[in-house]
């Protein structure tokens, strides 16, 4: 595809898109408008860098809305508030408000992301409730290798409850 080629389809997905994503980033960002056109300028100028790829995919706004969440999800990230978002508290409520919607969540995404062994400790810990000597018990280890080895799932996990908890 050459480059007016690549203008034309971007300009067309562009025209097609515009008002249903600017509408929808001020929902996510309702309290900061500015914050939403920022966002949605780094989706654009990403769709852009793609739109060969873009222009073959079956669903180009859901594509939009999936990049406008990572997107959000760095802003956060830039702005040190993630952390603020997803304590254990935060985990531990999801799970009680949003049993189904968390469990389902735990079969789904964060299966895809967490290897089974950390899926399983994620499990026992969050869900089933097990205490960190119980577990370091039932795996032969210490307290402390838990521990760290659970700071390092929530890490990997932050990004997928973020936008769980972001966008439902």
């Amino acid at each position: 595809m050459d480059r007016t080629a690549r203008e034309q389809v971007f300009e067309r997905l562009y025209n097609e898109s515009y008002d249903e994503m600017l509408k929808y980033m001020k929902g996510v960002f309702y309290w900061d408008h500015q914050e939403a056109y920022d966002v949605l300028q780094e989706v654009y100028l990403t769709a852009f860098e793609k739109i060969e790829v873009l222009s073959e995919h079956e669903n180009p706004i859901g594509w939009l809305k999936q990049t406008a969440k990572y997107k959000t999800y760095h802003v956060f990230e830039r702005k040190h508030k993630i952390n603020e978002i997803l304590t254990d508290e935060n985990l531990f409520a999801l799970n009680k408000k949003f049993e189904d919607d968390y469990s389902g969540l735990l079969t789904t995404d964060l299966k895809n992301i967490l290897t089974e062994d950390e899926y399983k400790l994620f499990y026992d810990f969050y869900i089933k409730g097990f205490s960190l000597n119980e577990l370091a018990a039932f795996r032969k280890s210490t307290d402390q290798a838990v521990k760290s080895k659970l700071a390092r799932i929530r890490r990997k996990a932050r990004k997928q409850l973020f936008i769980f908890v972001m966008f439902g």
